[in-house]
């Protein structure tokens, strides 16, 4: 379940989050859970013992069509 908190955060670094949340078509909340995901990954690493229940995030971007191998790039 998720949990509810509350963050300050610089008016244009929320300008930022607020842009990409609509250009990915997320919510706010999401995109920062997305980044905060990210940096600790490459922080703390992502092995097989650290990465369940995580979302895996990768640097890409949609550009209008999708192929399964787009998305795992290779790795099936």
């Amino acid at each position: 379940m998720k949990k509810h908190i509350s963050i300050t955060i610089d008016p244009e670094v929320l300008h930022i989050v607020r842009r990409m949340a609509v250009e990915e078509h997320r919510s706010v909340s999401q995109v920062i859970e997305m980044a905060v995901l990210s940096a600790a990954q490459r922080r703390f690493g992502a092995g097989p013992e650290s990465s369940e229940g995580v979302l895996p995030v990768t640097d890409t971007y949609f550009s209008g069509t999708a192929e399964r191998n787009d998305a795992y790039r290779g790795r099936i």
